[in-house]
């Protein structure tokens, strides 16, 4: 086993559980359904932070996978992106449906400062492990800025604030749809190679 596949074994366990973990709270919700009162709009970021996992991982294989040496601290950005998406992944929907019922939409609304802080933090993260995976010596200040830019990862932290700032729920209606539409039209040009 080379050291890129042992690292991104070990990543692919951290992610799995955050798909286990959403699954699990949505289990939970269908089987007590009868005392749930729905809202797609908690239950729609939840599929938002699905597909994000599965698409860092898909981006990730080939970073973790090509990689010969690695060391703790050079691999501690993407432990904390990982811990940090595993986070947010088991704040999406409620571990569990009390006995008098839940409203998901109140849910939402008690949640939405957490989840969306979290989502903020990972996409630093994120943005900060790409950088130091695709940096080296030679790299110039403006390749840096260059690469912040064409990532999309400013939009996604200018969205996270407005999230953060705003109880409005056509807002977060019409921003978690776009990050939905925008991830998933990514979804078709990623390949997987090895």
């Amino acid at each position: 086993m080379t050291a890129g596949a042992y690292v991104a074994a070990f990543a692919s366990i951290i992610l799995a559980l955050a798909v286990a973990d959403l699954a699990t709270s949505m289990h939970r919700l269908l089987r007590a359904r009868q005392r749930v009162q729905w809202d797609w709009l908690p239950l729609a970021a939840a599929l938002l932070i699905l597909i994000a996992t599965v698409h860092f991982w898909w981006l990730f294989f080939e970073i973790w996978s090509v990689g010969s040496k690695y060391t703790l601290g050079g691999f501690l950005p993407d432990f904390v992106t990982l811990l940090l998406l595993f986070f947010i992944a088991s704040a999406a929907l409620p571990d569990e449906v009390p006995a008098e019922g839940l409203d998901l939409r109140a849910y939402y609304l008690e949640n939405h400062v957490y989840f969306w802080t979290l989502f903020l933090l990972l996409v630093i993260s994120t943005s900060a492990t790409l950088l130091i995976h695709r940096a080296n010596p030679a790299t110039t200040p403006s390749e840096v800025v260059r690469w912040i830019l064409q990532s999309g990862n400013v939009t996604l932290v200018v969205i996270a604030a407005v999230l953060l700032a705003t109880k409005k729920r056509w807002i977060h209606i019409a921003l978690v749809l776009f990050m939905l539409v925008l991830l998933v039209g990514q979804w078709v040009a990623l390949t997987i190679s090895g």
